[in-house]
């Protein structure tokens, strides 16, 4: 997998959840923030194929890679062109060089409707 910087050419936003305590102690998500807003290349690697028969909700999954950062968290959502993505592994050190993190991303399409990239 080789990449340069030039490969970066999507813009991209790390939104992690603020959680608080509620009056019984209860751990509450109040809100998303941006986190960050950094370059990636973003890379569909797999969509099912759905035939008119079944109902489900088509996933794709893509690959991101992003400036090597350490700073990820398992439960970070990325947004990208006005979609969604759900962090579905654990990021990780490309050539171990700490020079590119990637990690796989997985979005859900209602009604099994794929959109144009």
């Amino acid at each position: 997998m080789r990449t340069t910087i030039d490969d970066l050419t999507e813009r991209i936003q790390l939104l992690s959840a603020v959680y608080y305590r509620n009056a019984q102690g209860d751990i509450l998500k109040s809100e998303e923030i941006v986190r960050a807003e950094i370059w990636a290349k973003v890379l569909p690697i797999s969509a099912p194929i759905v035939d008119g028969q079944t109902e489900r909700q088509a996933e794709i999954t893509y690959r991101v890679i992003v400036r090597y950062r350490d700073d990820l968290l398992p439960d970070d959502v990325v947004q990208w062109r006005g979609r969604r993505f759900k962090i579905t592994n654990t990021p990780y050190d490309v050539e171990s060089r700490r020079i590119w993190t990637a990690f796989e991303c997985r979005e859900v399409v209602p009604d099994g409707k794929t959109e144009q990239l």
